[in-house]
């Protein structure tokens, strides 16, 4: 991640960058949740629709969650 300004401001974009990445880890893994429990306690008549717009759903949560996360450490040589 570019930094574009020095001091406090850069640490807030870090911290934000990476409770947000937390937050999307944590949507992806509700949704997962509920589509489980709904297939177990309800018959989904169009159940292919509901499970693939879910998981494309839990995926880019999840990618862009875990991107967010990813600790960049630079190491110097």
């Amino acid at each position: 991640m570019v930094i574009l300004f020095s001091g406090n401001f850069g640490y807030l974009c870090l911290t934000m960058r990476k409770k947000f990445g937390d937050w999307l880890l944590d949507i992806a893994k509700y949704m997962a949740t509920a589509i489980l429990l709904t297939s177990v306690f309800d018959d989904i008549r169009e159940s292919w629709i509901s499970y693939v717009t879910v998981s494309i759903s839990i995926l880019l949560s999840l990618i862009v969650g875990l991107i967010l996360t990813k600790d960049e450490k630079k190491e110097d040589k």
